[in-house]
């Protein structure tokens, strides 16, 4: 509620909306004085909106113009909806009504928005509408968009709220207004640019190890997840991991740098994953070792080709070559027999077969690659980490000189979960849905002709993929 003067609003309501991560919201405050009182900054009229709590747009009596910080948010003071001269009629008509005369400065304040409520598949929903008034200080009038009523918390608002109440048209337009500026905000939100990622390393202050450092910068809302993981595991504070948590930009955006501590022996595969909840993208980063100098530091610090993982396009999969398993493949398969000869630099497979016991179902995304490479598996979404039964193998050299990495996760055969799997390279990411209706039978016919392609014995020994 608006129960303080111009300047004290302003810095509550922006802490205040921005508290939860899960909750977004989109506001405009406004404030008009009966008169100028001189103070240097303090105008006859002033209105701003605020994203999340930082502010987004301005405009005062004085310039006459908006300054937007985004121009996509010209909308939110959009002249015919936060007009001055409207502010200045309900102003003089509140003070006549209250019978104070124009001696002193009087200010009418106001506030309107809504909040939306971020959901697990990244949509937001309407969540609250906010429509309120203040005069000197004190709760005058709220808009409650539920009952489409308004609500006066003074006698001298009550002819005032009658009135408004009368004028079912403006009524429905506030609740339009309310109910659905949040939605169409999510829609502009997601043009916003996903954060920059560099993954880089430098010389420890102990002669045998490195600082590993995931740092994301230049994305709007402060709210962002990072994870450093090692072998697919997440890496914690028992880990040594420290965060600077998110930290403002000189340009209004925010960067976060989240470092660990390793041994420089340390060969494993160590991955940057950011999500940024807001603008619902995800970007993940090796750290590719080859860029390390002997001087133990990273010779660039470049994003190179940050791989912002959303659907995948056809034409992206018609570069790679992936291995056609006949009855059981991924959704994406879109390569043809005739490149089966091609020497590629980078190839993946997925597939389901049934157990050693015969009881289960095992999932298993082998990938091969120039370069560092992961693989994860994810139940409905959310990435199967080894506490969660994954398991993966460390990363082969083979004898082409490609790496090779392999994971899988047994599940019951009644398991209805969505099970998809993600293919992380040095330059790219492939994401793609196991499309199993039922167990994959027969590998022999399929590990033999992967086996004759790349001359490699390495699937037919290992006995983690025999057929029952």
């Amino acid at each position: 509620m608006c129960q303080m003067f111009f300047v004290t609003v302003l810095v509550l309501l922006g802490a205040g909306l921005a508290a939860n991560s899960e909750i977004h919201s989109l506001t405009c405050i406004y404030t008009a004085h009966s008169k100028p009182d001189g103070t240097p900054g303090i105008h006859k009229f002033t209105a701003m909106g605020l994203l999340d709590g930082r502010r987004i747009d301005y405009y005062d009596s004085e310039s006459e113009r908006k300054v937007p910080k985004q121009e996509w948010m010209r909308e939110c003071l959009s002249a015919e909806y936060w007009g001055k001269g409207t502010q200045e009629q309900w102003l003089e008509s509140l003070m006549n009504r209250m019978r104070q005369n124009d001696s002193v400065v009087h200010v009418l304040q106001g506030m309107r928005g809504c909040e939306g409520k971020m959901q697990p598949d990244g949509t937001l929903k309407f969540h609250r509408a906010m429509h309120t008034y203040a005069y000197d200080g004190h709760n005058l009038l709220s808009f409650d968009s539920k009952t489409k009523s308004w609500i006066a918390a003074i006698r001298e608002a009550q002819l005032t709220m009658r009135e408004w109440d009368s004028d079912q048209a403006m009524k429905e337009r506030i609740k339009g207004y309310l109910e659905n500026v949040c939605i169409k905000w999510k829609k502009q939100l997601q043009k916003a640019p996903p954060p920059v990622v560099y993954v880089f390393a430098k010389k420890a202050k102990v002669e045998t190890n490195l600082i590993l450092t995931c740092l994301a910068t230049g994305f709007y809302t402060k709210d962002i997840i990072v994870r450093i993981k090692r072998n697919g595991r997440v890496l914690a504070k028992d880990d040594g991991l420290m965060s600077s948590g998110g930290l403002p930009n000189g340009d209004d955006t925010f960067q976060r740098r989240d470092h660990v501590e390793i041994l420089k022996s340390d060969l494993s595969t160590f991955i940057c994953n950011v999500t940024h909840e807001a603008t619902n993208i995800s970007v993940k980063k090796l750290w590719d070792r080859s860029q390390l100098s002997d001087t133990g530091r990273s010779r660039a610090l470049s994003p190179l080709l940050v791989a912002v993982i959303l659907p995948v396009s056809p034409v992206l999969l018609l570069i790679l070559y992936k291995v056609v398993i006949p009855d059981c493949q991924s959704s994406s398969d879109s390569a043809s027999d005739s490149a089966s000869d091609s020497a590629v630099s980078s190839e993946h497979k997925a597939y389901a077969q049934n157990s050693k016991d015969g009881e289960k179902i095992l999932l298993t995304c082998i990938a091969r690659g120039q370069g560092a490479i992961d693989v994860e598996i994810k139940r409905n979404g959310e990435t199967v980490t080894e506490e969660k039964g994954l398991m993966r193998s460390d990363t082969e050299t083979n004898k082409d000189g490609t790496l090779e990495i392999r994971a899988h996760v047994e599940i019951s055969k009644d398991d209805k979960s969505k099970y998809s799997y993600e293919v992380i390279y040095k330059n790219q990411n492939i994401k793609d849905n196991f499309d199993c209706a039922l167990p994959w039978r027969g590998p022999s016919e399929v590990q033999r002709r992967w086996t004759e392609i790349h001359n490699l014995e390495y699937y037919t020994t290992d006995p983690d993929y025999t057929d029952t």
